[in-house]
């Protein structure tokens, strides 16, 4: 971030992403957008459902499983270093 006359901006680092980390984030943005397709079908009783019982089931399933993208996640790891510095 550098403080301007108008406030704070993002500096942004050119993009270097290697064809394998485009196609990942690519899948991760679908994802991101098919869900937020749901949600304006949500009302008040969908999201009471939402904080039931299964709620907590699906959020440890998800989060055991969550190991299993740490390959995937990698991919970023050399970009996100190099933003960083």
């Amino acid at each position: 971030m550098r403080c301007g006359s108008t406030g704070f901006r993002p500096v942004l680092a050119s993009e270097t992403m290697t064809a394998t980390t485009r196609d990942i984030l690519h899948l991760h943005h679908e994802a991101f957008r098919a869900a937020v397709r749901l949600v304006p079908g949500f009302n008040s009783a969908v999201l009471r459902n939402l904080a039931d019982a299964a709620t907590a089931g699906f959020i440890v399933d998800f989060y055991g499983n969550f190991g299993g993208h740490v390959p995937a996640v990698w991919y970023f790891r050399k970009g996100k270093m190099a933003e960083d510095a």
